[in-house]
């Protein structure tokens, strides 16, 4: 598990990488998979609206994660937050370290964010 506490109310920044500038939604589990000593492409960065219909092909084509079953700690997840598709990072298997632009980077339960899709980063050249 990756240390998270000084990232707690980190705001939220649209384009966000760092703590220094603030986090969006893409930019928090990118920093984290960083944090955990791999890399997580970051394909949206020039691409800010995907239609809700195409979220999860477009994660599985442009991220370098597949889609596991259930919930692993220090990997990935998306959900439907306020009607907009979001993603965040899981601390364990019961809590998402995710930011909302209200309140910054914060801790939530899992449990709290509905039907969830899980992935796991993988190493560029093994995937499949």
């Amino acid at each position: 598990m990756i240390y998270y506490e000084d990232l707690l109310n980190v705001p939220y920044k649209p384009h966000g990488r760092t703590p220094q500038e603030g986090f969006d939604c893409i930019g928090l589990p990118i920093f984290c998979v960083k944090r955990s000593g791999r890399h997580l492409k970051d394909p949206w960065y020039d691409r800010l609206k995907i239609p809700h219909e195409e979220i999860k092909s477009y994660i599985l084509q442009g991220l370098n994660v597949r889609e596991i079953p259930a919930p692993k700690a220090d990997e990935l997840v998306s959900f439907s937050y306020k009607g907009n598709v979001h993603c965040g990072y899981l601390i364990d298997k019961n809590n998402v370290l995710h930011v909302t632009p209200l309140n910054g980077v914060k801790l939530s339960p899992l449990a709290a964010m509905g039907a969830a899709v899980f992935y796991e980063v993988i190493n560029e050249n093994n995937m499949v």
